[in-house]
């Protein structure tokens, strides 16, 4: 009979936050009972589909992950250790639209060491490949699949990268513990550019 109970407790509790959340698991971190929800665990590479800016289906992977670090003589740089930059794809599948900008409601972060970091923590904003590289909001055409980058302060090689909208959207993704994956090309030109090299 316990046992009944406490299954029917936890199914109570499963379904409440269901309903708190509209269905899906909200990734928040911070809380150790909220985490017992947070959406599974992705492998970098898995694609997820995502509400966009206008109300489209988008279809994002993410590609590849870059570390940089920065020479003893460098300016600016990161507050915390590395500059990174995450490539993914963005695939518009039944509109034109877009990611939703931070101000729409949509917002990426990645966990290292127990904290978030969002594209604006830090010197984010000022990483070597600002305004050269496609940045996350980008409009896609229907059917198209365009590469877009966004960037970080993070204190190590790592993390989890997390995918938050207000439509109670979630994802998260393991990165990887070094730079590796592929359409960083972008991110690669605009150091040499920047450093003239």
């Amino acid at each position: 009979m316990k046992r009944r109970l406490s299954a029917l407790l936890v199914a109570a509790v499963a379904s409440t936050a269901a309903a708190v959340t509209g269905g899906a698991a909200q990734a928040a971190p911070s809380s150790t009972t909220a985490e017992a929800f947070a959406p599974k665990l992705l492998k970098f590479g898995q694609s997820v589909v995502v509400k966009g800016e206008r109300g489209g289906r988008l279809r994002v992977t993410p590609t590849g992950v870059y570390f940089h670090r920065t020479r003893p003589d460098d300016s600016p740089k990161p507050t915390t250790k590395y500059f990174t930059a995450v490539a993914f794809t963005v695939q518009a599948l039944d509109k034109a639209d877009r990611l939703p900008p931070p101000v729409a409601g949509g917002q990426w972060s990645v966990r290292v060491g127990g904290r978030d970091f969002d594209a604006s923590s830090g010197n984010a904003v000022q990483v070597p490949w600002i305004g050269r590289v496609p940045e996350g909001v980008q409009r896609t055409d229907k059917g198209d699949k365009d590469v877009v980058i966004e960037s970080f302060d993070l204190p190590g090689m790592g993390g989890i990268l997390m995918w938050k909208d207000r439509s109670a959207g979630s994802f998260r993704w393991q990165m990887p513990r070094k730079t590796s994956g592929k359409h960083l090309e972008p991110v690669h030109e605009a150091l040499k550019a920047y450093y003239g090299e």
